[in-house]
């Protein structure tokens, strides 16, 4: 291939000229017609990621534009250019992603052209073809990226550099270096193939408040022979915002519901114009500007002075259609003052108009196929759905509606009169239309019975036929449906796992349970819903049995349970808000997490006749949904209406007066609680229609803190309770909270004080812990008998003014449900399961046999005796397993790490939430160990939640710690019960500023300590006593969350991290091996080398988050290059294969018959060689590997 240079002027991000330029309006336009023409395109052009990529291209592009910023533009659009170039590759997206391509080109040569001549961009030859024959190399600096875009003050970001070899050379070890304001930040090398592309991610460590310039250069030292050199730079424009790093602070205006009125104008007919624009946060916006646009050209603009958070407005405007044919309408709003919005994505709208002008052209359109079953296995029988809607002018007559299939994945799609299809397709469905008048929308579908493969895409083909006069064009719709297998889980090379518990603890207790619904026609028939452990369901008293184990999230928090069919019921999860209308066998998602993803409480009203109105409380604010269908399965985002901003902690409505509501609040940023209520004379329909109880006139403090809970009695309701914390008082309390219970007999224009207890008497009084787990209830019949739970629960019979404790019940409260048919029958949930309470507390059972919802930070296993095991658990103390899934707790409170020495069953080691709680054990055995702590671990070394425990492989008498260092003992057989005068922890490193251990391990091969940390460095020291050296940081910093020796070669090691999403998603497992150069030598040559091995790991599974993980991987002692991970999602088997001098690592669930839990650690015995998994919320599995040769 000829090498032809395209001379033009692309930009590095900065103008030579420090004048800013003001916008041309035909460039200004031109941007706007670019971005409504892709925004618009359907999905049958272009996939929706690919679609919103280039969009938001041109969307930072033209506000760069807007801004006087036109070089920086114009590099916006050498992105844009080579996306487009690379989506024309693709066979079936050739033809847009060309047109794509050639729309850049213009519109960034016609605003380089529209530049004074004072304005100068650099020059730089822009080469779009790769050479692959040429004898050299050409490495082109694309685009430099930042995640976040707009990172918070001091807020870590990664940066992303886009490297192009256009040249037939490839280049090892490439140098690059990444400057801040010309002031060098970090250099690294990267290999680069020839015609490849490379994406390089490098960590900034970001500053303070403004804006600041990045730039990447490659080769700076010109020491690669390249055929041109000067497209080796490229930068932007970072800009650093306040206390960013809450994101959900940042404001964010969304743009909705966009409607043209009349849909199918004529020429000359004036269009009205409507949208709806809000934003999510809870302080007003100021100067907010909506913008109409039609092909890109600007029709009226519309200031907002005040946009009030949370509150829906509506914004008009008209045009007159003055030439016939499709135009692209486009609302757009922007912010013209104030800090940068979190998320720009969602502030723009486009639809597609026909105005006439051939009153007998139609114009069919197919939108979105669903599926039912969502999610479904091979064997179902699968519905398939779609919308068929007549954007012409005249009738469609006699058209039919195909139902393709192809198999997965599709090939490229092939064009005919009627349009492209799929090659060789297979015929599921052919549905005729008889006639199909303009503006009306017709559904059809179609039933695969049985569905008989695990993919397939399928498309909606719309032929017009022959006897269609006219038809605008032709539509189709592709989805792809992926299907599991239940028979085939089990895959022929995996083992199946089984539960070992706990189905609970001797003493009753199990794990936490958030909720309970309780059947009013059978209450022996409940539901319960764990935060970890998804939904269980027990039929009249019966055992437990899990109802959502192969459901997206297990996150599961408040329910309600339709008052008409107790077969449906609600529940909200951190994966939005799931539904059952078949009494749990099957769930949907009924609201996404547009509404909320933490669910604190759910109300059903019943009042309104034929309809029924669902009210959410969650951390987006106070929500409502009115309906008639009750077996309505999935709602829509505009079905819902936000009544209250802020972050909902209760929620109690007026018996007799159904549209009024008392509330609780909690603001998300400075934690401020408040008590609200809505005003007479309608339902809640905003922010004003509620009045603040908390502001200091009415008896409630204004100051309070950590969440607020309310509550109307259901017998009286002039009479409310609330719950609160107040803040630390200084130089007074020791501990910021002071738990306090308020009562009102005026239907809350006034307060009375009734508790007040300072937290450090928690052993008798209890005290206000957290703003997660507390209620306030009122006896459905008695308005002056009250239940409360935070650590301990309590009822009083007098209104507040004296409590009785409720005992036999684990402590950490979570909320409370009556008995139906009889008020002093009380279910108490929390930390410890579900409890039982007759006459109003007096007598307590537990109800917890079978629900397996334990929650487990780590467990270990005993070497010389396969049968027992020890594992740390939330709330439910260290348990030990003997063989029987029932466990026995061998020490209270919170578990955290645990440890058994390999060579003695007996001893035991355990902690609580911090390094400094370690114990140990030597009668195991015992039902009740003596525990004895941990000799000369000084205070600074008690930091909650990052502490690890680890016993030497060879010698059980060294036992390592980590926590802001590694600290070893190296007597751990001696007698702890005689310490003080023990042996003390050593401080053996590493040293890193800053940055905590998270895990150690040792090789007992070589006696090779690694130490991972915080900041995802791992140091290496090659014997106890020689110095550590770091061999490997990774690349965005995140948290090492697993250490891995393999057992086939102690020179490599397997590190996974913590974090998921775009930035993290890729970088999660690594392979770390130690080279050695010159092994003859007196002393060896060693290095370090670094392999990402995340492949295909599903993207949406994080290992590890927060202090809720022990070690995530785990290499297989059975098979060579073969390691186990835990996520969030699962456990997943990697496999690796070396070709060509390169690793390839394939990634496929290993799951069957287990629960799609957040697991926390793995754990192969060393014997047995069984892989134990143990979960946060559906306890501890196992299944057996198969034994090394």
């Amino acid at each position: 291939m000829s090498r032809i240079l395209v001379s033009t002027l692309v930009l590095l991000g900065f103008a030579l000229s420090a004048r800013a330029q003001p916008p041309n309006p035909q460039i200004d336009g031109t941007f706007r017609e670019q971005i409504a023409f892709v925004a618009a395109l359907a999905p049958d052009d272009l996939p929706k990621g690919l679609r919103q990529a280039l969009v938001s291209k041109l969307r930072i592009g033209h506000r760069r534009y807007l801004r006087g910023k036109p070089c920086p533009a114009a590099n916006i659009l050498t992105g844009f250019i080579y996306r487009s170039k690379a989506v024309s590759r693709r066979p079936a997206y050739s033809g847009i992603g060309t047109d794509l391509y050639h729309r850049g080109l213009l519109l960034r040569e016609d605003l380089l052209l529209s530049l004074p001549d004072d304005v100068v961009c650099p020059k730089q030859p822009l080469e779009l073809d790769c050479f692959d024959e040429a004898p050299w190399a050409d490495l082109v600096a694309v685009e430099l990226e930042s995640q976040p875009a707009n990172p918070g003050d001091g807020e870590s970001t990664l940066v992303y550099l886009a490297i192009v070899n256009r040249g037939g050379v490839s280049i090892d070890q490439a140098p690059v270096a990444f400057f801040e304001e010309d002031q060098l930040f970090t250099e690294v090398v990267v290999d680069v193939p020839a015609c490849g592309v490379v994406d390089l991610p490098v960590y900034w460590a970001g500053g303070g408040e403004g804006a600041y310039w990045l730039e990447a250069r490659i080769d700076p030292d010109a020491t690669i022979d390249e055929g041109v050199r000067t497209n080796n730079v490229v930068g932007r424009e970072v800009g650093v915002v306040f206390e960013a790093t809450r994101p959900w602070e940042a404001p964010d205006l969304v743009l909705e519901h966009l409607t043209a009125n009349p849909l199918r104008p004529m020429t000359s007919d004036s269009v009205g114009l409507d949208v709806t624009v809000w934003h999510a946060g809870e302080e007003p916006l100021r100067e907010v500007l909506v913008s109409f646009l039609v092909d890109g050209a600007v029709v009226d603009e519309v200031l907002l002075d005040e946009l009030e958070g949370g509150i829906e407005t509506p914004v008009s405007s008209t045009w007159l259609a003055t030439e016939a044919g499709r135009h692209y309408l486009t609302a757009e709003a922007r912010l013209l003052s104030g800090s940068a919005e979190r998320e720009l994505d969602n502030n723009s709208k486009s639809i597609p108009l026909n105005v006439g002008g051939d009153p007998v052209l139609a114009d069919l359109q197919a939108s979105e196929i669903t599926l039912d079953p969502e999610h479904p296995s091979i064997g179902d029988a699968v519905t398939l759905a779609a919308e068929i809607t007549n954007l012409g002018w005249a009738p469609a007559t006699d058209f039919d509606v195909y139902f393709l299939a192809e198999e997965a994945p599709a090939t490229p799609l092939l064009a005919s009169r009627a349009g492209p299809q799929p090659s060789a397709p297979l015929v599921l469905a052919v549905v005729n239309v008889p006639v199909l008048d303009p503006a009306e929308t017709v559904a059809v579908q179609a039933v695969i019975d049985p569905l008989d493969r695990s993919e397939l895409t399928v498309w909606v083909h719309v032929d017009p036929q022959e006897s269609v006069a006219k038809v605008a064009a032709p539509s189709i719709l592709g989805k792809r449906v992926e299907a599991v297998d239940a028979a085939e889980l089990c895959k022929t090379d995996q083992t199946t796992w089984f539960s070992v518990g706990p189905s609970w603890l001797s003493n009753g207790w199990v794990g936490r349970i958030d909720s309970l619904a309780v059947d009013p026609d059978d209450p022996s028939t409940l539901f319960a819903a764990s935060p970890g452990g998804g939904v269980w369901r027990s039929l009249s008293g019966g055992a437990w049995t899990p109802l959502t184990d192969r459901m997206p999230s297990l996150q599961m928090g408040a329910m309600v349970m339709d008052p008409t069919d107790s077969d449906i019921v609600y529940v909200g999860s951190n994966a939005g808000l799931y539904k059952t209308i078949d009494g749990g066998n099957t769930w949907k998602v009924f609201a996404n997490t547009q509404i909320g993803w933490y669910f604190n409480s759910l109300l059903i009203d019943d009042s309104g006749g034929s309809t029924f109105t669902l009210y959410a409380g969650t951390n987006l604010g106070l929500w409502r949904y009115e309906g008639t269908d009750r077996y309505l399965l999935q709602s829509q985002y505009s079905d819902w209406k936000r009544l209250k901003v802020g972050s909902i902690t209760s929620l109690s409505q007026y018996p007799d007066d159904p549209d009024r509501f008392l509330i609780g609040t909690m603001h998300t940023k400075t934690l401020r609680s408040q008590a609200w209520r809505s005003k007479p004379g309608g339902p809640p329909t905003g922010e004003t229609s509620w009045e603040d109880l908390s502001d200091g006139t009415h008896g409630l403090p204004n100051d309070s803190n950590g969440g607020m809970r309310v509550a109307v009695a259901t017998s009286d309701s002039s009479i409310m309770y609330a719950a609160l914390r107040t803040p630390k008082r200084a130089g007074i309390d020791p501990i910021p909270r002071l738990w306090q219970l308020y009562r009102s007999s005026d239907g809350g224009t006034t307060w009375q004080l009734k508790q007040s207890k300072l937290a450090e008497l928690r052993s008798t009084l209890g005290y206000w812990e957290n703003w997660y787990n507390a209620y306030v209830a009122v006896d459905p019949l008695l308005p002056n008998t009250i239940y409360l739970g935070n650590i301990q629960a309590y009822r009083s019979d007098d209104g507040g003014d004296t409590l009785i404790r409720i005992l036999d019940i684990h402590d950490d409260q979570h909320s409370l449900a009556f008995h139906p048919d009889d008020p002093q029958t009380v279910f108490f949930t929390g930390d410890g399961g579900i409890f039982r309470c007759t006459n109003r507390g007096a007598s307590c059972s537990s109800l917890n046999e079978g629900l397996r919802v334990t929650m487990f930070y780590d467990v270990a296993t005993a070497a010389l005796d396969p049968s027992r095991m020890i594992g740390g658990t939330q709330d439910n103390g260290t348990i030990r397993f003997d063989g029987s899934d029932v466990w026995d707790m061998i020490r209270g409170g919170d578990g955290r790490y645990s440890e058994i020495d390999p060579f003695d069953s007996d001893t035991l080691y355990s902690q609580h939430q911090y390094l400094g709680s370690t114990l140990k054990t030597d009668d195991g055995s015992a039902s009740a160990p003596k525990w004895y702590a941990a000799p000369g671990l000084p205070s600074d070394k008690l930091v909650q939640g990052i502490s690890y425990l680890f016993i030497h492989p060879n010698d059980s008498d060294v036992i390592l710690g980590a926590g802001p260092k590694v600290y070893e003992h190296s007597s751990a057989s001696s007698d702890w019960s005689k310490c003080p005068g023990c042996p003390p922890w050593s401080d053996i490193g590493p040293a890193s500023a800053g940055s905590s251990v998270r895990r150690v391990a040792i090789d007992p091969t070589s006696n090779r300590y690694f130490a991972g940390l915080a900041n995802g460095q791992l140091w290496v020291s090659e014997s106890m006593s020689s110095a550590w050296a770091q061999v490997f940081s990774h690349p965005t910093g995140r948290p090492i969350t697993g250490i891995s020796i393999d057992p086939w070669d102690a020179n490599r090691i397997f590190l996974t991290f913590e974090g998921w999403g775009k930035t993290n998603g890729p970088l999660r497992v690594w392979m770390i091996e130690r080279i050695v150069v010159a092994p003859d030598r007196s002393e060896d040559l060693v290095y370090w080398q670094a392999t990402n091995i995340t492949g295909n790991l599903p993207a949406g599974s994080a290992l590890g988050s927060g202090h809720r993980q022990s070690d995530m991987v785990a290499a297989h002692p059975g098979q060579v290059d073969t390691i186990f991970v835990a996520t969030n999602r699962g456990v997943y088997r990697g496999r690796g294969t070396y070709a060509d001098s390169k690793w390839t690592w394939n990634w496929d669930a290993y799951d069957c018959q287990l629960p799609w839990a957040q697991f926390t650690d793995l754990e192969i015995h060393p014997v047995t060689f069984y892989l134990f998994a143990a979960t946060y919320g559906r306890g501890l599995w196992a299944t057996p590997l198969p034994a090394p040769d």
